[in-house]
């Protein structure tokens, strides 16, 4: 059964055929599926359309890349035109299936009348190519600090009062800056375990780590590592004086994945080059896509 009143957000950059599985597991779900494609790639674009031609499926092409938080946005415009209350946002590498969107959301209610200010369910994330866990911070109220943007339930009027995606992010950090954002006008994320999202976490992949234990690499490319640096540091500086515990975690995890990049990854050079003028940028508020740095 489909809730009503509610719609997926897809959003795709140069998308595969495996994205027909996800689309098609939603319309089952939700009202309507969204999507969303920032692809620069005219050569995806009749698998696209292919995909995109059931009914209740709705495809808004940009032709370029605008950058995941103004497709995220675009999203909400059209989830509201539609008259809908929920929005579930997803990445084109993510899948859904059996009742994934229906639990959320029961839970999302329960808890709304327990706790109050509730805009965001987040569901329990599993690695595709490893099958493990994604374990994400909660606060001592066993609250989640922040979740990654593929799989959530917003509320959606609240995120459009909010302001939606901060579109100077352009990629990367933007479900954190939004998350705290929630947080810092009083609003609550709650994870709900029973709703598995199985979910690609890019080019990542697990290595030896002193003959026995085994670390996670995500192998971004240059490009990532600037945006991911430069928002960061941003979300550093402006939620700080907030959240000084979250920055002072996310800041030695930001130390630990450099210190693994340096050892593990290839293009060590380019990548390091890159997050140095992300995190330069990102002190001077240097801010929306740098056409200097190729996707």
């Amino acid at each position: 059964m489909k809730i009503s009143n509610s719609a997926a957000i897809i959003v795709t950059f140069n998308p595969t055929a495996t994205l027909k599985i996800n689309v098609h597991s939603l319309l089952q779900q939700v009202e309507y599926v969204i999507v969303i494609d920032n692809s620069n790639n005219q050569t995806t674009a009749p698998v696209l359309e292919t995909i995109c031609s059931c009914d209740g499926v709705i495809l808004i092409k940009n032709g370029a890349n605008l950058g995941l938080a103004q497709a995220l946005n675009q999203g909400l415009v059209w989830a509201r035109l539609l008259n809908c209350i929920w929005v579930y946002t997803f990445d084109q590498d993510s899948f859904a299936f059996g009742q994934f969107c229906q639990l959320l959301l029961e839970t999302f209610l329960t808890k709304r009348k327990e706790l109050g200010n509730i805009i965001i369910a987040s569901p329990t994330y599993i690695n595709l190519d490893s099958g493990l866990t994604y374990n994400l911070e909660k606060d001592v109220n066993g609250l989640m600090e922040t979740t990654m943007t593929s799989g959530n339930l917003i509320d959606l009027n609240l995120a459009i009062n909010l302001g939606g995606f901060r579109e100077d992010f352009f990629i990367d950090y933007i479900d954190v800056e939004f998350n705290l954002r929630a947080r810092h006008y009083g609003y609550k994320i709650i994870e709900v375990k029973e709703a598995v999202l199985e979910h690609n976490l890019g080019n990542s992949k697990r290595v030896r780590f002193l003959y026995k234990n085994s670390v996670l690499v995500t192998n971004h490319s240059a490009s990532r590592r600037y945006y991911n640096a430069r928002n960061r540091v941003r979300t550093y500086i402006e939620y700080f004086p907030k959240f000084p515990n979250w920055v002072y975690k996310d800041l030695v995890n930001f130390i630990r994945e450099v210190v693994k990049l340096c050892i593990y990854e290839d293009e060590v050079k380019s990548k390091l080059s890159a997050l140095i003028k992300g995190i330069y940028d990102g002190l001077t508020a240097k801010m929306g896509q740098n056409t200097r740095i190729k996707l």
